[in-house]
């Protein structure tokens, strides 16, 4: 019976009412991610048709590598050599690559500029940014802040960059003009 009981023993709340009211709070928020990541994939993806620029080729070669290296943990993770893999596909590493360029370049092109976007706004991580994202990092992992910071080691500064991507991509939305799709015949 779906009871004050039964919300005492699926859950730490006294009552169903308090349960229905955290999945509904849980609910919400996923909804609201789930449109801001829409929102902000179409804004990106309109940013990028709308600026043309030479890609520095290093860069774009270093996103394929991950891009390809992502692929080999995938793999690897479905309990399949990455020779399997390739084999199965009927493809070489080569074209692999050549499948990944595209996507490769639309990721460096985004992050060049969201970074000009960034500088030129003067949009930066403060310590309260920093010390709110550890703070998320360690109620979400159930590990002090001081262990947080320790794992992370060196890829601190891959955190602050994720700091200033998320809140360039928010000052974009906030600004972005929006226009009511229309219906069409």
């Amino acid at each position: 019976a779906l009871d004050d009981e039964f919300a005492k023993r699926v859950s730490q709340h006294a009552t169903l009412d308090a349960l229905k009211e955290e999945l509904r709070g849980r609910l919400d928020a996923v909804a609201v991610q789930k449109a801001r990541r829409q929102v902000s994939t179409e804004l990106l993806d309109k940013l990028v048709a709308a600026n043309e620029f030479p890609l520095p080729q290093v860069l774009v070669e270093r996103e394929v590598d991950g891009l390809l290296d992502e692929s080999r943990q995938y793999v690897g993770r479905m309990g399949i050599s990455w020779d399997e893999y390739m084999k199965q596909s009927e493809k070489s590493e080569e074209q692999i690559r050549t499948d990944f360029r595209e996507e490769a370049e639309r990721r460096v092109k985004t992050t060049l500029l969201i970074e000009e976007i960034a500088k030129r706004e003067k949009i930066e991580t403060t310590p309260a940014d920093l010390e709110a994202e550890l703070g998320a990092l360690a109620r979400q992992y159930g590990q002090p802040r001081e262990k947080i910071v320790e794992l992370l080691g060196r890829n601190l500064g891959a955190l602050v960059d994720g700091i200033v991507r998320t809140k360039t991509i928010d000052r974009l939305i906030e600004r972005a003009k929006r226009v009511p799709a229309t219906k069409s015949a």
